[in-house]
């Protein structure tokens, strides 16, 4: 059976996460520049020190080309850490950087373009952003990627020979134990794995960063819960019939609105085996107006009590902006007041 991330699973808690800071929604400055992964609270190793930007609870660290902020993560990457980075408020000045290391950094190269670098460097393939979620997946000799709110933008870095590294900065580049080009920019959160996380995995991060300060449950500073992580498979539909440990299958009729306003009509069915396991997730759904196809199954969310989410991508013909700025797919989701009228909607056809 296929598990699912679920919804009590914070965003930072994934399998090589060594550092982590979400200074948006945090109480104070303080707070926000403990590192959360060590148990979500305290102060533990990487606490983020420099020259620290001004603080907001609603926009996280702003930082300023003009007063040399940066924060000086204490972390030593190399060739196999991955980074990502959730920025707002566009990045400037020119050549000014996201993050960075010597040869291991995203910069701003000339206001249009991002430039990633981990040995070697080369320049995004995907449109510029002026906010969202930016990062680099490290895999040794050549297997480096940058990435764009989870969506592959280029791949091949770590072509090269590994160079003498130095801490990582944010705002800022190290450059041999000199923080330069200073970027000007909101941080919302950053992460740093020391292992290369799955397209998968980047993916789902990407998005629980994208929303971290809405949902309580990814945030760090939200509803405190027991958690952990299970990894997103790739979405393969199985009829089923080819499942042995399919207990029930499941159909949600749906007739209803989206978080953009549009009007939804079609069918989810899944399937469940006898300890309550959800996997087998597939769905057809018509916008009015428009046919946008089958959903690729990301997660699916069942809160105990309160309100039962269930949420996707759908993939489209016609090109629609979500948050997180990828075309022909639009995050959307289901909600009703309780779990008890989602079931009532539900009815059983095995």
């Amino acid at each position: 059976m296929a598990f699912r991330p679920r919804s009590d699973s914070v965003w930072y808690n994934l399998p090589g996460a060594i550092a982590a800071w979400q200074p948006v929604r945090a109480p104070d400055q303080l707070t926000a520049r403990q590192n959360i992964v060590r148990d979500g609270r305290t102060a533990g190793e990487y606490k983020a020190d420099g020259t620290l930007p001004a603080f907001s609870p609603l926009t996280g660290w702003e930082f300023s080309a003009g007063s040399s902020h940066y924060i000086d993560t204490g972390i030593v990457p190399d060739w196999n850490y991955s980074v990502f980075v959730r920025f707002s408020g566009g990045l400037s000045p020119n050549s000014a950087y996201l993050f960075g290391t010597q040869s291991y950094f995203v910069q701003n190269w000339d206001g249009t373009t991002f430039r990633y670098s981990l040995i070697n460097s080369t320049f995004q393939t995907l449109g510029n952003l002026t906010a969202g979620v930016v990062g680099i997946v490290g895999n040794g000799y050549t297997n480096g990627k940058g990435y764009q709110n989870g969506r592959l933008d280029v791949s091949g870095l770590g072509n090269g020979s590994e160079p003498t590294w130095y801490t990582l900065f944010l705002g800022a580049l190290n450059n041999a134990g000199t923080p330069a080009n200073h970027l000007t920019a909101n941080i919302q959160a950053a992460i740093v794995l020391d292992a290369p996380p799955s397209p998968d995995v980047v993916m789902m991060l990407s998005h629980q960063m994208a929303w971290c300060d809405v949902n309580p449950e990814w945030s760090a500073w939200g509803r405190r819960r027991k958690y952990y992580f299970t990894p997103p498979p790739p979405f393969v539909y199985q009829s089923p019939a080819t499942l042995m440990d399919v207990a029930h299958q499941w159909q949600l009729l749906i007739n209803g609105t989206d978080r953009y306003r549009s009007v939804l009509n079609g069918q989810l069915n899944w399937t469940e085996n006898e300890a309550g396991e959800i996997g087998s997730l597939r769905a057809t759904l018509q916008e009015t107006g428009s046919a946008l196809g089958i959903v690729e199954w990301q997660e699916v969310i069942l809160q105990d009590g309160g309100t039962a989410v269930w949420g996707g991508y759908i993939t489209g013909a016609t090109p629609i902006a979500d948050r997180m700025g990828n075309s022909n797919r639009l995050r959307w989701e289901i909600s009703a007041e309780s779990y008890a009228t989602i079931l009532n909607r539900t009815r059983r056809i095995r």
